[in-house]
């Protein structure tokens, strides 16, 4: 990264001043144990100069967005071991927090606080290069001319591994996750909310709504993973979207028998429009983002959100001409003609599904057992927030999903390959912790299960 557009992150520790005179003191002290202490005495001040810390416990990233959902925008990152400044604690699940001149909301399940997060501090206080330019290119190699190979954002935080003739060489995500054995790395192209995360080009008006402030190239993107020897997989949220219906209104649901678009909240919240699924244009637009995937050279393509809307006056949608039909078996049907199109474009498509409704939880979102959409491949999210405040039923005893997530996976896991023997199963799963990570890996391979860590 060159030096011109990066600078090092450093606290210094405060110069003591008093009005008393300079006592010197003989110190039998080496050379060594001096430095050591002057040392541990700015790792404290750089402590210290936090009111309320927060340490982020992640594996990558954590994503740091605008508001406190799932579906916010993406306005920064925090690294794993990254400090941040805690603001507000008052949203549930959710911290408002400030980091590197960036100031939004992470989950507060992946942050430590307290004494916890002081000693994670002590431990892990680096110096980091913080990327200043709004974009900046990374380099093959310390000089001008070579290939780019990368490209990172304004506040962005990366490990200095070294310095030389004005450039810092900073780590290497792609090539950390190889070396730990990760085979894949799942790219968010279409988020939860409907916020596109490359520069697509579509509908002018549509682009124009749901293409995020700052952006990724695609193709670079999936060459930068496959060079890594890495498969490059895309993420598609398909329906659960705020921003398309609102500037192609032949996507939207509307309230029966008006020309309003149909919610799932309060106006007062600020109203979140869903892609009608019976739509010509909401397909349209998920084969646009799937064959965009393809020709950037991703391998393969999730679609998560692949459900009807759920939320408030569900009885109030009007789907016209669909209203009568049979839903479960239209949804089934549409997956088949995605994955269709999906294989001739050269890609692999499965979608993700919440293991509680495949294990007797809540299907209202697809009209009867979202089984159907199972396929050939079949991502399952495992996390504990899948569960909600448990499940309990015929198939599985999971009383509190939190409470031991290895045995969480474990359990439902045993459920799904009996229901589903002939399915390539993929579970996602999360943890606070790197042994938490772990003892859930374990479980999942035992079962000859693969897995995606969600950041």
């Amino acid at each position: 990264v060159e030096t011109a557009a990066a600078s090092l992150e450093t606290t210094e520790a405060a110069s003591e001043s008093t009005g008393e005179r300079n006592i010197v003191l003989e110190t039998t002290l080496s050379a060594e144990e001096i430095a050591s202490k002057e040392y541990e005495k700015t790792v404290q001040s750089i402590v210290d100069s936090y009111a309320n810390l927060g340490i982020a416990e992640v594996s990558g990233y954590l994503n740091v967005r605008k508001t406190p959902e799932s579906f916010g925008e993406v306005i920064g990152k925090l690294p794993k071991g990254g400090a941040c400044e805690i603001l507000d604690t008052s949203t549930d699940g959710w911290y408002k927090i400030s980091s590197g001149g960036v100031t939004g909301y992470v989950s507060s399940q992946y942050v430590y606080t307290g004494d916890e997060a002081k000693k994670l501090a002590a431990e892990n206080v680096a110096e980091r290069a913080v990327i200043d330019a709004d974009k900046l290119n990374v380099r093959s190699e310390p000089k001008a001319d070579a290939n780019v190979v990368e490209q990172v954002f304004k506040n962005e935080r990366y490990d200095i591994r070294g310095q030389q003739d004005g450039w810092i060489q900073i780590s290497d995500a792609l090539a950390d996750a190889a070396g730990q054995g990760q085979n894949a790395v799942v790219v968010p192209l279409k988020e939860t909310g409907g916020q596109v995360n490359y520069p697509i080009e579509y509908q002018a008006l549509s682009d124009e709504k749901s293409r995020a402030a700052v952006t990724f190239d695609l193709e670079q993107t999936a060459s930068q993973i496959s060079q890594a020897g890495l498969t490059p997989v895309a993420y598609i949220s398909a329906f659960r979207d705020a921003l398309y219906p609102s500037a192609d209104n032949t996507a939207a649901t509307f309230y029966r028998d008006s020309d309003f678009l149909w919610v799932d909240n309060d106006p007062e919240k600020g109203g979140k429009p869903w892609m009608n699924p019976f739509a010509d244009s909401s397909v349209a637009y998920l084969e646009k983002l799937i064959s965009d995937a393809a020709q950037a050279g991703f391998t393969q393509v999730i679609l998560g959100d692949f459900q009807f809307p759920e939320g408030y006056a569900l009885d109030m949608i009007d789907y016209g001409d669909h209203d009568g039909d049979d839903k479960n078996a239209y949804l089934a049907s549409l997956r088949q003609q995605l994955a269709d199109y999906a294989q001739e474009q050269g890609v692999q498509l499965s979608v993700l599904l919440p293991a509680s409704s495949l294990l007797g939880g809540g299907t209202a979102p697809w009209f009867g057992s979202p089984a159907v959409l199972a396929g050939e491949q079949l991502v399952v999210d495992m996390r504990a927030s899948a569960f909600g405040s448990g499940l309990e039923n015929d198939l599985v005893n999971i009383p509190d999903p939190s409470a031991d997530l290895s045995n969480t996976v474990r359990t439902a896991g045993s459920a799904l390959l009996q229901q589903f023997p002939d399915t390539q199963l993929t579970a996602v799963i999360s943890g606070s912790s790197q042994e938490e990570i772990d003892a859930q890996v374990q479980a999942l391979e035992e079962l000859g299960i693969a897995y995606i860590l969600a950041s």
